[in-house]
């Protein structure tokens, strides 16, 4: 066994690298996709605080109603500081969705909170929460769009290292078959 490493080692290092290489590039281009989710919520969130503080009102803030269980369209829900909604678009079963208490909060000591929020079981949403002066403003959208990328992103980086091994694999067999002939 010794002797086929030492024999071989070369070409494991290069499965190796690949392997490195493809989980990397994975990572990176899915992790990118997921902060890339965090953009519209943070805008919305950013946008209706300033209007709020600028004292124009929960009516500047009314944008329909976004269904969070079907509808990938962005949303804004508006909390008093007491954590209760008091208006915008985000519903849940024909009610304002109810963000926990702690994920409002906790905007309070950061600029932005931003985290991945399952107000139900199969709902994953991309959230920011900033505080204004009287609420806690939350902005939001699936991420059914972005995890469905991910998953098409993993097949085809998949797809791309098998072909890669396959290749270093043919070229191993050729080189030993050439060898064998001299």
């Amino acid at each position: 066994m010794y002797t086929f490493l030492y024999k071989f080692r070369h070409y494991l290092l290069s499965a190796i690298i690949l392997t490195g290489l493809f989980s990397t590039m994975y990572v990176l281009v899915q992790q990118q996709g997921r902060m890339l989710a965090n953009d519209t919520p943070t805008l919305l969130a950013t946008q209706v605080a300033k209007q709020l503080d600028a004292g124009l009102g929960l009516a500047s803030v009314n944008m329909g109603a976004t269904d969070l269980a079907n509808n990938p369209v962005p949303f804004v829900i508006v909390y008093d500081k007491q954590g209760k909604a008091v208006g915008g678009s985000g519903y849940l079963d024909k009610k304002l969705a109810v963000a926990p208490k702690s994920m409002l909060q906790h905007a309070k000591t950061n600029r932005n909170n931003i985290v991945t929020w399952q107000p139900k079981a199969g709902v994953r949403i991309a959230s920011v929460t900033v505080a204004a002066k009287d609420y806690y403003v939350l902005g939001g959208q699936s991420l059914k769009s972005t995890e469905d990328h991910a998953t098409q992103l993993l097949k085809l980086t998949a797809l791309g290292y098998t072909v890669s091994l396959v290749l270093l694999v043919g070229y191993i067999c050729l080189s030993q078959m050439a060898r064998t002939r001299k």
